[in-house]
């Protein structure tokens, strides 16, 4: 093979050439990690040994939640509904990363803890955490599946490659970094992969604007009340109901409640809490990472009305199909039917083919990112369950914890691959994962850190009864339409399904905790040390006594 032909071939593989490289630098960077020492104890391998800096915290967290889903999903609900449809994701998840900075961080840090089952554990026991836990865990293996599906639509389209080739193949990789190197590797892949995903957003919008007739064009096409984030008036965007009436303002406030409240609960959040260097660290963090995703949310609006306006003008794909064809059959091409057409390389040449090849590895950023912290997520809450304490200072079950997360790593990580041929809508997907997390843990969640009365009997009355709302729901929704019918099928029924078990699950914690405050009595909240962090009045917990009294031991021995 000459010299010209070797060109030509890199030349035309280019795209895929890309992909690989970036793909091994993942893996490399989950090998390398692990050979710092990432591999040495739980506090390594779970937390990055506590010793993140705001700046990758803010990455980590931007990267965790910028995912396939919304990277698809929300230009596509934009492209359909404008801005005010997207309310649940992005802009729901701005505000929660602030509440959790305000609210949560400090308590959090103060219990030096691995996970949130920990929290849960140290407060109702091991049965209240088993209970929360299986109630997570879930949704995060839906919300990795739907990004898995996104990987494969991103190779399918622009590659060609089989699905269950993609999904196999892009999956393993995930497993296989966050296997290696654990919480640090996630933490230096995400921020890797946060420069990553702005970067093909900002080469795909001024590609955009200028493909329009620039911006005088753009602002002059833009729909009346298309950058309404608020109840309107309807005029413009009939599919999205966010209307100024009851209704149109009940579903607005059920978008905004299910993802933004629900996320609070989410264990992958809290990881990125407690791999802080400090409480202060862990803060700035989430507003870096509030801010990193409100201006990519921008950015995913923008795109959104770039499509608009090109479909308005008659535009067609890169095949020379009608835009306006491709998009109603599935809106969630909107981004790689534009990155598709602006970078063709029959227009632009080489460039086009770089632009294509970046805009993609900032698509398998997002997705990869995301990905990788949930398996890792999960993982850490189902090891710490089983074995506590394990960031203790007087722990002996760290390298246990270690290579029980390793393997269940594996575990989830290859069920997740599989799991995701069953998935098909991406962004609905994801938002019904976390509005489970609003109807069953919310309410756990704060009266575990906030509500002195609270048991582990009123835990475990409020996750289970929220649940049997979300499947009530769902049958009464089926009955009522005649058909099965998971997702809500019209307005009314998004708002039935957010809020009645999540009002379900409140009651049932409220009485509950009452008729059971002498048969079940409340705990203190302690550390994992067993170091009191609230309530003082309030007996302590069976585990808080096991820790004391084997400190105790420890302190007899050493001064024998």
């Amino acid at each position: 093979m000459g010299l010209e032909q070797v060109s030509q071939f890199f030349i035309d593989n280019l795209v895929l050439i890309i992909v690989v490289i970036y793909m091994a630098s993942m893996i490399a960077i989950g090998y390398f990690v692990q050979r710092k020492g990432a591999d040495k104890s739980a506090a390594d391998y779970l937390v990055a040994s506590k010793g993140v800096g705001p700046l990758m915290v803010g990455g980590t967290v931007f990267s965790t939640n910028w995912c396939g889903g919304v990277l698809l999903g929300a230009a596509g609900t934009a492209y359909t509904g404008y801005v005010v449809s997207t309310i649940a994701d992005p802009w729901a998840t701005c505000l929660t990363l602030v509440l959790m900075a305000v609210f949560f961080c400090a308590i959090l840090r103060k219990l030096k803890i691995a996970s949130l089952s920990e929290m849960y554990r140290l407060r109702f026991g091991k049965r209240g955490a088993t209970v929360a836990t299986l109630m997570c865990i879930p949704s995060m293996i839906t919300w990795t599946a739907a990004n898995i599906v996104a990987l494969t639509t991103i190779f399918k389209l622009f590659l060609d490659f089989d699905p269950l080739i993609c999904a196999i193949i892009s999956g393993l990789i995930v497993v296989l970094y966050t296997y290696l190197g654990g919480m640090l590797a996630v933490v230096y892949t995400d921020n890797i992969q946060a420069v990553m995903i702005m970067l093909g957003l900002i080469i795909l919008i001024p590609t955009g604007i200028i493909f329009v007739g620039g911006l005088e064009a753009l602002n002059a096409a833009t729909p009346y009340n298309f950058w309404n984030l608020f109840p309107n008036d309807g005029a413009g965007a009939v599919s999205t109901g966010f209307t100024v009436d009851p209704l149109g303002i009940f579903t607005w406030i059920a978008g905004l409640s299910g993802m933004g409240f629900g996320y609070l609960a989410s264990v992958e959040l809290t990881q990125r809490v407690l791999c802080a260097r400090d409480t202060k660290s862990a803060q700035q963090g989430l507003l870096i990472g509030s801010g990193m995703y409100a201006i990519a949310g921008f950015f995913s609006m923008l795109i959104a009305l770039i499509a608009i306006v090109m479909v308005s003008q008659g535009a067609t794909t890169a095949s020379g199909a009608p835009m306006a064809d491709v998009l109603a059959e599935d809106g969630n091409y909107v981004l790689l039917v534009l990155a598709e057409k602006l970078f063709d390389p029959s227009v632009m040449g080489m460039i086009g083919v770089l632009l294509m090849a970046v805009f993609i590895g900032s698509l398998l950023a997002a997705i990869m990112s995301t990905s990788s912290s949930t398996i890792f997520a999960a993982s850490a809450a189902i090891s710490t369950l089983m074995l506590h304490g394990s960031l203790s200072k007087y722990a002996t079950t760290s390298l246990q914890v270690l290579r029980l997360t390793r393997l269940l790593v594996l575990v989830i990580g290859i069920f997740c691959v599989f799991f995701s041929f069953v998935i098909d809508s991406l962004y609905w997907m994801m938002i019904f994962s976390f509005t489970i997390l609003f109807n069953c843990m919310f309410w756990a969640l704060i009266g575990a850190l906030f509500w002195k009365r609270c048991n582990a009997s009123s835990a475990i009355a409020s996750i289970v009864v929220g649940f049997i709302g979300v499947i009530g729901c769902i049958i009464a929704q089926s009955i009522y339409f005649g058909q099965i019918a998971i997702e809500p099928q019209d307005n009314l029924w998004i708002g039935i399904q957010t809020f009645v078990p999540w009002a379900m699950s409140g009651i049932a914690m409220l009485v509950t905790a009452f008729l059971t405050q002498k048969s079940d009595p409340p705990v203190a909240l302690c550390d994992v040390d067993g170091d009191l962090v609230k309530w003082e009045d309030l007996p302590l917990s069976a585990d808080t006594i096991a820790v004391r009294r084997h400190i105790a031991e420890i302190n007899a021995a050493e001064e024998e």
